[in-house]
């Protein structure tokens, strides 16, 4: 059972990430149900890039490093969702999540959108609707920073 406190914790912040816009608070209050808190050390590794896909998380208290190839990605503070789609496309994890902080996570379990498939189909959609927006942008940052290279490598 979550705690009250980190319980108020992740209803102040789901409602502010993308993946629960357009989303009832009684919605919110089903979906943060579901959730377990974890807290990590700094330095703990809470993934490792090529495992198979697991949990997601939110951060509800301090940063994770992210690491690809042993190169330093970038930092994500409280707030911040993340492991997400690994688990939706049965994907070996794409990089290494590192607790920069002691940091306390919500956790997602990876069945849980399974649960929602099958107990609450219109909540399942509208998170399906907001995980493929999510991704349809990543898509663009992505061609942008491609189109910007082959600029950059573009021989005269």
């Amino acid at each position: 059972m979550i705690d009250k406190k980190v319980l108020d914790r992740i209803f102040e912040i789901l409602p502010k990430t993308s993946l629960f816009g357009g989303i009832s608070e009684e919605e919110i209050e089903y979906f943060a149900m579901l959730m377990e808190e974890v807290r990590y050390k700094e330095g703990d590794v809470i993934f490792s890039e090529g495992e198979p896909p697991g949990d997601s998380y939110l951060i509800l208290d301090g940063k994770v490093d992210f690491l690809m190839l042993g190169e330093k990605l970038g930092t994500v503070k409280d707030g911040k969702l993340f492991g997400v789609v690994a688990p939706l496309g049965i994907q070996k994890q794409l990089s290494t999540a590192i607790a920069k902080t002691d940091i306390t996570l919500a956790v997602i379990p990876k069945m849980a959108l399974l649960k929602i498939s099958e107990e609450r189909q219109e909540l399942f959609g509208k998170i399906m609707f907001n995980i493929a927006r999510d991704l349809a942008r990543n898509l663009i940052l992505v061609k942008k920073i491609l189109m910007e290279h082959m600029e950059w490598c573009k021989i005269d």
